[in-house]
């Protein structure tokens, strides 16, 4: 039972999608044979059906050709029960006979798979299909840098130059764009510096995109200013509370009083800028409000509960919390730590094992606000009521 889990998880080596990208590379095509795919790894077959890549739709065989895996295309004709297919070209049989998974077709759902990358690097911004090659994915903040992430189907460099020297102008505006190519890579070394000099950067799958299709940022070059930034040693009156609380990092975290996108909290850590969703800015200021009270700094999940951050039975006692209500703080907490460890040290966000507490472990020094009281005033009157409107919504959509 273990294993057909596993079986089940989609990931970025998985063969059958391998093989529907890099068709698609060559030329669009979004219809397949059952036969075609599941024969390059039936368990990794499953896991696409299982994610919904794939869809059942139908196609008279007949009004198709039939290519074997060798290129050898058939015309089909119906006899009887059988599907028969006569060799119009190639050095395949003279007569095949179909099976059921050459009669079964499956469209891929490539907007869909767009969506579990976004989801995955938690893009901001509507997918957009920009030509049969180009998707839009979204954009990032990253680097102190604003990025657009674009998928594309590219098979040589004439197609390559076509479809992306004209790309910024159909983009919202942004820093430097990154191009995901599935196994396409740019051979002219002068095609290659006229996008980068369009800051336009072009990867293969394989080169910035883990198996979990998590988009490895720190392969963006970074600007000569992130480069020089240094964190500063600890100083003689920062000692004091290292030595009483144990922080575990010295990264810098300023809090930013701009406009940002919609429901996010623009941050400056260690001279690098993002913007933190609402629903993690909620939990990430009422933790920097408990580390700025200079007592440790640590978090439970009754302080989360109490302050309505998430939604639960606020008269369980103590120590006998639900398993889903832990459950649902971990949840908070775990996609805040992510994107705090893209641009700081590992245990910025720090568990305090067997008791389920949490902090921002560097010195309440090292986290800088606009102005007086401009964390609290931003928390309570803010993100807060946001993030518990949001919630009071979606429950209401789900009783209709």
């Amino acid at each position: 039972m273990k294993v057909s889990c596993e079986q089940e998880k989609l990931y970025r080596s998985n063969k059958p999608l391998s093989h529907i990208l890099k068709c698609n590379e060559n030329i669009h095509k979004d219809i397949f044979r059952e036969s075609e795919l599941k024969c390059l790894s039936p368990a990794q077959f499953k896991a696409l059906l299982h994610s919904q890549l794939l869809v059942e739709t139908y196609q008279d065989p007949e009004q198709i050709i039939y290519y074997d895996k060798n290129g050898t295309a058939y015309r089909i004709r119906k006899d009887d029960n059988n599907y028969i297919g006569y060799r119009i070209r190639g050095e395949g049989d003279a007569t095949i006979v179909l099976s059921a998974g050459d009669k079964k077709h499956l469209k891929f759902n490539l907007k869909k798979f767009c969506q579990i990358i976004k989801t995955k690097n938690t893009l901001i911004g509507n997918i957009d299909m920009l030509s049969q090659r180009i998707w839009f994915l979204g954009s990032h903040a990253v680097l102190n840098t604003s990025l657009n992430v674009v998928l594309a189907f590219l098979c040589d460099d004439k197609t390559t130059g076509k479809e992306l020297y004209a790309l910024q102008s159909r983009l919202t505006q942004a820093d430097k764009t990154i191009v995901l190519c599935p196994t396409h890579s740019i051979k002219s070394m002068d095609l290659a510096k006229g996008l980068q000099d369009k800051n336009i950067y072009c990867y293969e799958f394989n080169k910035i995109l883990g198996d979990d299709f998590q988009i490895d940022f720190s392969k963006v070059p970074a600007d000569e200013k992130i480069k020089d930034f240094k964190i500063p040693a600890i100083t003689q009156k920062e000692k004091a509370g290292y030595k009483a609380h144990g922080y575990k990092c010295q990264d810098i975290i300023e809090f930013v009083d701009r406009v940002a996108k919609h429901r996010q909290v623009p941050i400056n850590i260690n001279g690098k800028e993002t913007d933190v969703p609402y629903v993690q800015a909620a939990l990430l200021l009422y933790m920097v409000i408990k580390l700025k009270e200079n007592t440790g700094g640590w978090v439970s999940f009754s302080d989360i509960l109490k302050e309505d951050i998430i939604d639960g039975d606020k008269n369980t006692p103590s120590g006998k919390k639900g398993a889903d209500d832990l459950s649902k703080m971990h949840k908070l907490v775990s996609p805040l730590s992510k994107k705090l460890r893209d641009f700081a040290s590992k245990d910025i966000v720090e568990l305090r094992t067997g008791e389920s507490t949490y902090r921002i472990s560097t010195h309440p020094i090292r986290v800088k606000e606009p102005s007086s009281n401009w964390l609290k005033r931003t928390y309570k009157h803010t993100v807060l009521p946001a993030v518990k409107a949001e919630r009071v919504n979606r429950t209401k959509n789900v009783k209709h």
